[in-house]
């Protein structure tokens, strides 16, 4: 699904969605809405991908691919993306290690 996402062609959106209304099909769900922009739909699969992946880890990895930790959680407001892209290095290397400044 995330290929289809990244290639970003409306061909690709009309795949993607059918993909993803027969998983929803299939678990006795609603149907997501036809004609959909491709922002819409990414933005409706990492909603699926939050709430499938729940409690699993995913989240994080997937707030940080789109660029919207900040604006998804409230602890991070004060942090860029830029700086929420990644994790701190851990103060046991920094003490371990020299050659880390």
């Amino acid at each position: 699904m995330d290929t289809i996402l990244n290639l970003g062609l409306n061909d690709d959106v009309v795949e993607g969605l059918a993909l993803v209304n027969e998983i929803r099909r299939r678990a006795g769900i609603p149907e997501l809405p036809e004609g959909m922009s491709l922002a819409e739909f990414r933005k409706a699969v990492i909603q699926e991908r939050a709430l499938e992946l729940a409690f699993e880890g995913n989240r994080l990895y997937d707030l940080r691919r789109t660029a919207s930790v900040t604006a998804t959680v409230p602890e991070a407001t004060k942090l860029s993306e830029e700086q929420a892209a990644f994790y701190p290095i851990p103060q046991r290397e920094l003490d371990l290690n020299p050659n880390v400044k």
